[in-house]
């Protein structure tokens, strides 16, 4: 009775298959690594932008006397 041996494979398919590459500790230090100066940035969605705007527009209503009074006057002013 013959044993079957294990199918041998390739170290670049043994890399692929589980991640491991020896070459991890190439390349640029981490604070080096992240936006390439090079390339142009990409814009964000519309909807992104959008959202944004509405957000960041957000004023609370004024909660004391004074403040409230300030803004009855400016809205009086803006309908003149």
């Amino acid at each position: 009775m013959t044993r079957a041996l294990p199918e041998m494979i390739t170290p670049e398919q043994f890399a692929l298959e589980t991640g491991w590459s020896e070459r991890r500790h190439e390349g640029q230090a981490p604070h080096l690594q992240g936006a390439d100066p090079m390339k142009k940035p990409r814009k964000p969605p519309k909807a992104l932008d959008a959202i944004v705007d509405k957000v960041l527009a957000y004023r609370p209503k004024p909660k004391t006397k004074p403040a409230r009074k300030r803004q009855r006057a400016r809205r009086k002013l803006e309908k003149a």
